[in-house]
């Protein structure tokens, strides 16, 4: 355990524009741990939140966001001037709740002056500055807030240099952010010599993101091809090696993750030549996805052959019209069938050609919730089982007979202790009292009991989820999981990251 990690402190983001591909990119862009941010769509979510959460030092915050997430559309908040919606509304309550957080002010909608002379009554209102403009200074507010934080703990009155370099250098770049947007932007009104000038440049850049798109995929290659060199249980500790921060003690495995995916996902369609396509990369990331159908990149594959340039509305055409559906519940008369498929499938390690990490495994079948049963449902990810259950529960009498290798348990009792009739080789029994443990650190000790324990496509049991990211750590050393989590949430989370 490490208590003075500095950077280990946590992040709220309040946007009602925030798809997930936007969060993952956030948390590689701040440089964080998965487990540091959390995410609000609305003024009552993001209270939520923070009733819950006291020692979040750092808040990002959209002015025009609905009260609800269910009222998407209500932006009229309690302010006076209503033009800037709920999020003024939060930043006061924040003001008054979080006395250590500081928090970064944005709108696409609101002017930055109009904007900042309103919030000059919140005593700890870092910023405010434009939407999207401003989101390349995220890194920066970030360490901003962590040196502002460290200096609130210490009571130290007088800035030191490092801060004072920091804020100078963030005051700056968002000064000279632009806020003025042009409605239409017209050549002919530009002087020849500018005109030639600015042509020649956006031919450049277009190039350039051809280039970027073909980076994506040559990236994905070298790490696939790196992973199969690798022996058994490598791949996870080279990353570490290779890529991790040394300012946060974070690998950024989202994209690693992504990058394998799209390079996999492109190949199966024999397209792994981008080069002299005209595709954003955030284009090619929506529709290179696992939940979204293969044949939306044929699709694609057929626009750039015809020379439709692939931007970020043809993306998210293709992205909806592919993407995958959510499988319903299964019917009473379903269930027993489904279940002799699920557990044949799991009595035995699947064969499937699958890649580790995070947003990578392969799904044995489309059906997802097994069995109807309140909030006891079971999952299948990949060849993983995932059961929403205590782990002394009846569902877990079903998986007594099958051979355990190692049982890594997570209890939040310290008195807890494993049912004695199930059949295993090696437990390890983790519980501790601080809640703000390293959870880097955490999940490289797991890596070394597994890899001295277990040899490849052994059983493991996990008893309750220390964090999301053991399962990518479990399949990465070709392992079979079995998972217990009685939290629902918890489990949901699990399921929309990696289905």
């Amino acid at each position: 355990m490490n208590n003075n990690n500095k950077y280990n402190k946590k992040i709220l983001v309040v946007d009602d524009e925030y798809t997930e591909c936007d969060k993952e990119d956030f948390i590689d862009d701040v440089g964080i741990a998965e487990e540091q941010a959390f995410f609000a769509s609305s003024y009552e979510e993001a209270k939520n939140i923070i009733e819950c959460n006291s020692d979040i030092i750092l808040c990002f915050v959209d002015c025009k966001i609905p009260k609800t997430s269910k009222k998407l559309y209500d932006f009229k908040s309690l302010s006076n001037n209503n033009d800037y919606g709920w999020g003024i509304d939060l930043v006061e309550y924040i003001n008054k709740t979080l006395s250590k957080a500081q928090i970064a002010v944005y709108s696409a909608y609101v002017a930055q002056d109009n904007l900042r002379n309103y919030i000059k009554k919140f005593n700890n209102v870092s910023g405010c500055y434009d939407k999207p403009e401003g989101l390349q200074y995220r890194r920066l507010i970030y360490l901003q807030a962590l040196e502002k934080y460290n200096d609130f703990l210490s009571s130290n009155i007088e800035n030191n240099k490092s801060s004072k370099t920091t804020n100078d250098k963030l005051s700056n770049l968002i000064s000279n952010s632009s806020s003025k947007k042009n409605k239409i932007f017209k050549y002919e009104d530009l002087n020849e010599d500018d005109r030639i000038f600015i042509t020649d440049k956006a031919i450049q850049i277009k190039f350039l993101i051809r280039r970027s798109v073909q980076d994506i995929i040559n990236i994905g290659k070298y790490f696939t091809e790196i992973k199969e060199k690798l022996q058994h249980g490598q791949f996870y500790p080279w990353l570490d090696l290779e890529f991790k921060d040394p300012n946060t003690n974070v690998v950024p495995y989202t994209s690693i993750f992504r990058f394998m995916t799209t390079y996999q996902l492109l190949k199966s369609i024999n397209l792994t030549d981008l080069s002299q396509a005209n595709i954003l990369p955030s284009a090619l990331y929506m529709i290179a996805s696992k939940k979204v159908d293969k044949n939306a990149l044929i699709e694609m594959k057929q626009l750039i052959e015809a020379g439709v340039t692939i931007n970020l509305e043809v993306g998210k055409y293709l992205k909806n019209k592919y993407s995958k559906k959510d499988e319903t519940q299964l019917s009473l008369i379903d269930i027993e069938k489904t279940e002799n498929i699920v557990n044949k499938n799991f009595s035995q390690p699947s064969n499937t050609d699958t890649f580790s990490l995070a947003n990578n495994l392969e799904k044995v079948s489309k059906q997802k919730i097994i069995k109807v049963l309140p909030r006891q449902n079971k999952w299948q990810i990949g060849r993983h089982l995932l059961i929403c259950a205590e782990p002394d529960n009846l569902a877990f009498n079903k998986i007594s007979s099958i051979n355990i290798e190692l049982c890594l348990c997570f209890p939040k009792d310290k008195y807890w202790n494993l049912n004695t009739n199930l059949k295993y080789k090696s437990i390890f029994n983790f519980y501790s009292q601080y809640e703000n443990l390293d959870l880097a650190l955490l999940l490289e000790s797991i890596h070394k009991i597994i890899e001295i324990t277990t040899n490849e496509n052994d059983n493991i049991l996990i008893c309750y989820l220390p964090t999301l990211d053991i399962l990518s750590l479990i399949e990465d050393l070709g392992c079979q999981g079995y998972i217990f989590e009685p939290n629902y949430q918890k489990c949901l989370n699990m399921i929309e990251k990696y289905c």
